[in-house]
């Protein structure tokens, strides 16, 4: 793989090779917020040996919308998706 970014200038590369994580647990997960409010989704993964874990390839969806007053429905007015994070990654250690 190459890389080129100048015509005039001299650039250096870093290619870097993470080992895939293995989740624990469910791999989907849902919240529905009020207007202001938040919440954190806490995933659990499994590292079978040393090494640097890419943590970049979760994404998140967000509709924003309301809840219909005639059908009781969800009525969607924007969406919006952002991710995966290329920058996440976690340093295993062996212990000892």
């Amino acid at each position: 793989m190459s890389f080129k970014f100048s015509f005039v200038h001299q650039a250096q590369s870093i290619l870097r090779q993470y080992l895939p994580p293995k989740y624990q647990g469910k791999l989907l997960h849902r919240a529905t917020l009020g207007p202001g409010e938040h919440h954190t989704f806490q995933v659990t993964f499994w590292a079978s040996r040393p090494g640097q874990y890419g943590l970049g390839a979760w994404q998140i969806e967000n509709d924003v919308g309301e809840i219909s007053s005639t059908a009781e429905s969800w009525r969607t007015r924007s969406r919006y998706l952002q991710g995966p994070s290329s920058e996440g990654c976690v340093l295993v250690r062996a212990a000892g």
